[in-house]
């Protein structure tokens, strides 16, 4: 064989095999491009069966969460799941008193938008299909990075792609942006050139109350540290009345009729429900009543008015978050027929007058990252709780015996409980207590605990949620979640 054909043969095997790397090469970032433009947090709208449902889906990492409601009740139900080597998406699903209800099966939503799948009772008496399409997404803005500080602004796109869902998105994005730059502004006017000690962090937040094809709500919870004992939690609500190719801000003077007196009405509601939770300064009569300005950050849902409270409106820091949702059945004759929650008010009116029982979503507040929920009010003592007693009453919680037993089998060293003082946290009449090392403030304790004097009530730190306490019934919870899903 001459050669130059062995050389022609050479060539062409060469060029052969760079075009099939090349093809290879092309498949594998197609693949990696569909991988990593599948949708990890985002808010979904569909149905189960023949029933409307909102769906808020987190599947980042290994251990997929989120919640979900349906429209005709507006009951969040917890959503807690894994993800198979296949790919599948499993979630199970629990009312807001922790009971299993159902549980989901389906691929992991996709780079359409979409999420289908089968949802199957607990006790496996019924199973239906179910399909979500993406209403939102979540994007983030870029804060420098730096050692002194840090920041992660997050605001939600709506996947409406018409004339109303574009000003939505304007003007949620131009806020974060606000948010974010004011907080870039004030840390060059701190620092000067200096390092900021300690380091200063920001957080912006958001929870998609509702979003339907006439109202579209949502709530962002902001989060900044710049030194002190704790750092700040704001919040601002954001309701849409969409008609046509508009979206019109909601304020509460358009939810009700134009001669009614509704404030003194909701602020009644509001304030019962404040007290069932037991907000310390609406307990101690320091808030007696709620005025406009109060009751400015609302929500609105299929269940009712969701009004939020940031720590220091009705309690003090270590309380956090307050929600509370009034029922449209109590608001009858105030409300307007015609106005922006008219859809969900001629069910829940029509519902009243046949006397049907009050749902349970107006006794029970949303969740949110530190919202306090309701808790049995236990009965006030004959006298007030003394240290010693409030110290044996938390060694002796199952919990903290089991990490007592720990500490000794690991370290051979006994840990103890150690109560701060009375007062500390802003509270007269509690007892804080930490329970770890003998020197909390100089080294991490495992956690710590606040016993109201006057009712042995226990509230337990909660890091997570912006240092929030919680109710011991939750923060047990908490913990058998977190068990399970490891």
């Amino acid at each position: 064989m001459p050669t130059s054909g062995v050389a022609d043969k050479n060539a062409m095997a060469r060029q052969i095999c760079r075009v099939l790397t090349g093809i290879a090469l092309l498949s594998t970032n197609i693949a990696i491009a569909s991988a990593s433009a599948r949708p990890t947090h985002g808010y979904w709208v569909g149905t189960i069966g023949d029933l409307s449902a909102q769906m808020d889906l987190d599947t980042t990492g290994t251990k997929p969460a989120g919640s979900y409601f349906y429209e005709k009740t507006g009951i969040p139900l917890t959503l807690t799941g894994t993800v198979e080597s296949d790919g599948t998406l499993r979630l199970t699903e629990q009312t807001p008193k922790q009971n299993v209800t159902g549980s989901f099966r389906g691929a992991l939503p996709g780079e359409g938008g979409t999420f289908s799948g089968i949802w199957t009772a607990a006790d496996g008496s019924k199973s239906l299909p179910f399909r979500f399409h993406e209403a939102a997404a979540f994007g983030t803005l870029a804060v420098p990075p730096a050692r002194d500080f840090s920041g992660t602004f997050h605001y939600p796109v709506l996947a409406a792609a018409d004339n109303a869902g574009a000003q939505v998105n304007a003007e949620i994005e131009g806020f974060a942006r606000d948010e974010r730059d004011r907080f870039l502004a004030d840390v060059r006017k701190a620092g000067q050139g200096a390092k900021l000690s300690p380091p200063w962090e920001a957080d912006l937040n958001w929870e998609i109350h509702y979003d339907g094809s006439t109202l579209v709500c949502l709530l962002a919870t902001g989060y900044q540290f710049t030194g002190g004992a704790h750092g700040i939690v704001y919040c601002r609500a954001f309701n849409y009345y969409v008609r046509g190719e508009n979206a019109t801000p909601i304020t509460l003077n358009d939810l009700f009729l134009s001669k009614s007196e509704f404030i003194p009405t909701l602020s009644r509601l509001c304030v019962a429900q404040l007290t069932d939770k037991e907000a310390a300064w609406v307990m101690n009569g320091q808030v007696k009543g709620l005025s406009e300005k109060d009751l400015s950050t609302f929500l609105l849902g299929p269940d009712g008015l969701t009004f939020v409270f940031a720590p220091y409106e009705v309690g003090p820091w270590a309380q956090g978050m307050f929600q509370v949702t009034v029922g449209y059945r109590e608001l009858k004759g105030l409300l307007n027929p015609e106005g922006p929650c008219a859809r969900f008010t001629a069910r829940a009116v029509a519902s009243a007058s046949k006397k049907e029982p009050r749902i349970a979503a107006v006794v029970e507040a949303k969740p949110a990252a530190a919202s306090i929920k309701a808790a049995r009010k236990p009965a006030h003592r004959d006298k007030p709780l003394s240290q010693e007693e409030a110290v044996k009453l938390i060694a002796e919680l199952p919990e903290v015996r089991r990490y007592f037993s720990t500490i000794e089998q690991i370290s051979h060293k006994q840990g103890r409980a150690i109560a701060m003082g009375q007062g500390h946290g802003g509270d007269p009449n509690a007892w804080e207590v930490y329970v770890g090392e003998e020197h909390p403030d100089r080294s991490a304790c495992w956690n710590r605990f606040r016993v109201d004097q006057r009712t042995g009530a226990i509230l337990v730190w909660n890091a997570p949620s912006y240092n929030a306490l919680i109710p011991l019934d939750q923060w047990r919870q908490q913990q058998s979640a977190r068990a399970s899903g490891e």
